[in-house]
C-alpha cells in the first residue's frame, strides 16, 4: 500500500504543487545539452518517481459503449493503471493519446481507481522545456470518454476546406455525414477567421450514433523564389521567440485563456509569428494562437544531430507525430527540425520529402 502524502492540483507541474511543501531552493537538474543549460535554484524540487491516485465512478448510461482513457501529457514518462491493470506507457513528447479500457471498467456499478506514475529521471522528448529543470507531473487533463461500441469517429480534421475523417472498428453499415458553413473567409493573422464543422456517424437506417464538432480555419501558404504568399497575397513573417519555460509554474499550465492573453500581447507588439524554442507546445497553446492570429513554428527536440535531452534519435517519427497531432490548427505554419545546426544531407532531404508529401 502507498500512504497518501499530498493533495495536488491536476493538471499541473508537480514542482509548482510542492513549492510550499519543499520551500528550500535546490539547484535544478537540466537537460542533456549541458553546454547550453543554466540550472537555477527552484522550490519544490523533485527528481525521480512520483505517484498519483484518483477514484471516480463512470455514468451508468455508458454501459454498452466503448470506454476510452485519454491520458493527456506527462514528463518525462508516464505509466497508467486502472484498477491495478496496466493500460499505457507514454513518453511521446508532443502526442496526445487515448486507450480502450472497456474491459477494465464497470460504468455505474463501482468506483474505478486510476494510478499514474511519472518519472523525470529518464530522457524527455519535451526538448528545451527541461533547460532549467526536468519538470514532472501530469500536465494536461486525464479524462474518460464514451463512444459507440462497434464503430466510432476516431479522428476528424479539416484541410483545404475538406473534412477528413478516420473511423475505428467495423465500418460496414455506417456512413459519415459532414456539414461545413456555406461560406468561409481565409484565416490570417489580421483576420483569424474560425469556423466549426460537424461530423455525424450514421447507421444504414439513418440513425445518428455519434457527433463530433471540429473547429478549423482555411489558409494557404506558398513560396515562390524568395517570396512568401499567404492566401495569394505577399506575406512577411515578423517573428519572436516563445520559450517553453514558465517562470512561475515551470511548465505552462494547460490554460487556453492564459495562452490567449500572452498571444494577444505578442500580436499587440507587432509580431505575427513565434517559434517555440526546441519544443512543441500543448494543444491549448495552438487553440489560443488560432484565435489570436499568431502563426507558430513548433520545433522538434534536436540540436542538429544531437538529441536535445539524450532521448532516442528519430526525427522522422517525431515529424510524423507533429503532423498527425497538430494538422488541425491553422496557426501551425512552419516546420522546424530543431534549434541550431543541421542534419546530414540525406536525412534532411528525406525529412523534407516526407513532410511535403503529408502536408503540401
Amino acid at each position: 500500500s502507498v500512504r497518501p502524502v499530498h493533495r495536488v492540483q491536476v493538471p499541473g507541474c508537480l514542482e509548482d504543487a510542492l513549492k510550499d511543501v519543499h520551500p528550500e531552493p535546490v539547484k535544478g537538474r537540466t537537460w542533456f545539452c549541458t553546454w547550453d543549460a543554466s540550472p537555477v535554484k527552484i522550490r519544490g524540487f523533485h527528481f525521480g518517481e512520483a505517484w498519483y491516485r484518483r477514484t471516480v465512478r463512470l455514468p451508468a448510461g455508458w454501459k454498452g459503449r466503448r470506454i476510452w482513457l485519454k491520458t493527456g501529457w506527462t514528463n518525462s514518462q508516464g505509466y497508467f493503471w486502472i484498477n491495478g491493470e496496466p493500460v499505457a506507457f507514454e513518453w511521446y513528447g508532443a502526442a496526445t493519446h487515448k486507450y480502450d479500457v472497456t474491459d477494465l471498467v464497470r460504468p455505474g456499478e463501482r468506483d474505478e481507481t486510476i494510478v499514474v506514475q511519472v518519472n523525470n529521471a529518464a530522457p524527455s522528448l519535451r526538448g528545451n522545456a527541461n533547460s532549467k529543470n526536468h519538470w514532472t507531473g501530469i500536465l494536461r487533463d486525464i479524462a474518460f470518454e464514451a463512444t459507440p461500441f462497434d464503430c466510432w469517429i476516431d479522428d476528424a480534421w479539416v484541410r483545404n476546406g475538406e473534412v477528413q475523417v478516420e473511423l475505428g472498428g467495423d465500418t460496414n453499415g455506417y456512413a459519415v455525414v459532414t456539414q461545413l458553413p456555406p461560406r468561409v473567409e481565409p484565416w490570417s493573422p489580421e483576420c483569424p477567421n474560425l469556423y466549426t464543422a460537424r461530423v455525424d456517424l450514421v447507421t444504414a437506417s439513418g440513425e445518428t450514433v455519434q457527433t463530433r464538432f471540429e473547429r478549423f480555419g482555411v489558409r494557404r501558404l506558398k513560396v515562390r523564389g524568395k517570396d512568401v504568399f499567404l492566401n495569394g497575397k505577399p506575406f512577411f513573417f515578423r517573428g519572436a521567440g516563445w520559450h517553453p519555460l514558465d517562470p512561475i509554474h515551470g511548465f505552462y499550465p494547460a490554460d487556453r485563456e492564459n495562452f490567449l492573453r500572452m498571444a494577444r500581447q505578442i500580436r499587440a507588439a507587432g509580431f505575427n509569428f513565434v517559434r517555440t524554442h526546441t519544443t512543441i507546445n500543448m494543444p491549448e497553446f495552438f487553440e489560443a494562437c488560432d484565435e489570436a492570429g499568431l502563426m507558430v513554428q513548433p520545433e522538434l527536440p534536436y540540436y542538429g544531430d544531437w538529441s536535445a535531452d539524450g532521448q532516442r534519435f528519430d526525427p522522422l517519427a517525431d515529424a510524423e507525430t507533429l503532423y498527425r497531432h497538430y494538422r488541425r490548427y491553422p496557426s501551425f505554419a512552419v516546420y522546424s527540425f530543431g534549434n541550431e545546426g543541421f542534419f546530414n544531407r540525406y536525412l534532411s532531404r528525406r525529412l523534407y520529402e516526407e513532410v511535403k508529401a503529408r502536408d503540401p
